[in-house]
């Protein structure tokens, strides 16, 4: 009879064991594990500004919906739904508030620099390119799916038809992301298409893609920050009638990057009837 109960109380000894062991490694998966493999689930952040979630194997974004106002409002996912690809493999880390994924190509050494890092926290994102020798970073390319969301990308364009920091991502509904970065010459590609074949659907997409660190820049640092741009209107602070004005200010510019110019829509053409809404912005006396 002893040498059953000692049978039995090793037995649960073993379950507890294992039953802490798997509590232990799903802990440190979450905290600070390595992902590699398509088969990995997505790394997702939310806070009261923004929604997102990243892909397991490149530095991608695979959705991204702000709220520009920090109050937790859930819009439409505004990347295109095949916007993932791979080569990476990712390290997720939480301290403090801040969820940092680190992304080496599959064939780097797990103690060199990562590529892309980036730290997620409130309404910020900071994405860090590091150059190596060894291996070329992949740039990091926003999808913008124009039918779920019509977003557009604010900014001036260079001589170079690369787009210059600072700008500004705007998702009407939602807010705005503001985006900086650490190198003042960065241009940004920014493309947009619009094309309807035979029995297809129309298709709208615009991209924009941040470049990696290069020799001559060995970090880049970006810097997006949700934000809504509106201007001061005397009376509607703390009234949430005027919430929405507050997100979708900015709604009437849109910027097609193909002439460059303001157009009724990022992936439209300028028109006359879209005139005066500019015109507006620019002479209302809320600007001034």
């Amino acid at each position: 009879m002893r040498e059953k109960i000692t049978m039995h109380q090793r037995r649960d000894f073993i379950k507890a064991i294992g039953a802490t062991t798997a509590l232990a490694f799903l802990r440190a998966h979450r905290a600070g594990a390595e992902i590699i493999g398509n088969a990995a689930p997505e790394i997702s952040f939310s806070s009261p500004y923004v929604a997102l979630a990243v892909s397991p194997t490149a530095p991608d974004f695979v959705s991204l919906n702000l709220d520009g106002l920090g109050l937790g409002r859930r819009g439409a996912n505004a990347i295109a739904a095949d916007s993932s690809s791979g080569g990476y493999r990712a390290s997720v880390a939480d301290a403090l508030g801040v969820r940092r994924v680190e992304y080496r190509p599959v064939a780097a050494r797990t103690d060199s620099p990562a590529a892309w890092t980036f730290e997620l926290s409130g309404a910020r994102m900071v994405l860090t390119s590091n150059w190596s020798k060894e291996f070329d970073s992949s740039p990091i390319v926003f999808h913008l799916d124009l039918k779920q969301v019509p977003g557009t990308v604010l900014g001036i364009f260079r001589k170079d038809r690369l787009l210059a920091t600072p700008a500004v991502m705007h998702l009407p509904g939602q807010g705005s992301l503001r985006l900086t970065s650490s190198v003042p010459d960065a241009g940004l590609t920014y493309t947009c298409l619009r094309a309807k074949g035979h029995h297809v659907p129309l298709e709208q997409r615009a991209t924009l893609s941040l470049p990696a660190a290069t020799a001559a820049h060995q970090s880049v640092i970006y810097t997006l920050e949700v934000t809504a741009i509106y201007p001061h209107v005397a009376g509607i602070e703390g009234d949430s009638r005027f919430d929405p004005f507050r997100r979708n200010w900015l709604n009437s510019l849109q910027l097609n990057p193909k002439f460059p110019a303001l157009s009724n829509n990022t992936a439209s053409d300028t028109c006359a009837f879209c005139y005066y809404e500019y015109a507006d912005i620019a002479s209302c006396e809320l600007c001034s």
